[in-house]
């Protein structure tokens, strides 16, 4: 079974929740099992900051339960299995939404945000599942799931953002194979190129060379990834 999470919250903070937990269950030929989607009642009010995102409003959770009622959650833990494969793009922050709602994944695991750092740094200039929707026509093919199995497909929505993170790993998997991308989300990866700052787009060993100060800046910054600091020391 292939499967692929995605969360709209509170907010970005430490402190925010899940509001809406959505997924689809695939089998080994991408073909859609089950679709779940649930909104759910967070124990914190919704920032306003996330409304402008996702556009839930607390009218819409009225009467909902809580995250670990809904059937979306339910289902979730019932497919926490090491046999079954989590796709995620930028898997720490809905992991670690999930962990507050006390789930800790035990199934193998795709970041394809992180794949999209390593194997194409210098595709376009954004690595988020919305810029890859368009630069790789990726909207192109939502009309039709959308009809085959009755859904609205919004961006920022969690089950939108999960129908384009299928296409987005589809694309992936014509280019490089699934143990492939297990085994490097399983480690930090050593990637070429600087993700962000004012040393993007150049490579890690370059500045190195040049700047070497500028990536012990990096190194002492808060919230650095383990991605990019395992880049930075080995530079």
């Amino acid at each position: 079974v292939l499967f692929r999470s995605d969360t709209e919250t509170t907010g970005g903070g430490q402190g925010d929740r899940i509001c809406q937990l959505s997924f689809l269950v695939c089998n080994e030929d991408l073909e859609i099992e089950a679709i779940y989607n649930d909104l759910c009642t967070p124990p914190l009010p919704i920032s306003f900051e996330a409304m402008a995102i996702h556009h839930i409003t607390p009218e819409m959770l009225e009467g909902k339960g809580v995250c670990q009622e809904s059937r979306a959650y339910q289902a979730l833990c019932e497919l926490n299995h090491p046999s079954n494969l989590l796709v995620i793009q930028n898997a720490a922050f809905d992991l670690g939404m999930l962990e507050k709602e006390g789930f800790v994944s035990s199934m193998q695991l795709i970041d394809t945000f992180r794949i999209l750092r390593a194997f194409y740094p210098n595709d376009g200039t954004s690595s988020s599942l919305q810029y890859k929707r368009y630069q790789w026509g990726l909207y192109k093919q939502e009309e039709a799931i959308a009809q085959k199995h009755g859904i609205t497909i919004n961006a920022h929505d969690a089950l939108g953002d999960v129908i384009v993170l299928k296409h987005l790993f589809e694309r992936l998997c014509e280019e490089h194979s699934m143990p492939k991308m297990i085994l490097l989300c399983s480690e930090p990866i050593i990637l070429s190129h600087i993700p962000y700052g004012k040393n993007k787009g150049k490579k890690f060993v370059d500045v190195a060379k040049s700047d070497r100060q500028d990536l012990h800046y990096m190194l002492n910054a808060n919230g650095l990834d383990a991605d990019v600091k395992a880049s930075i020391l080995h530079a």
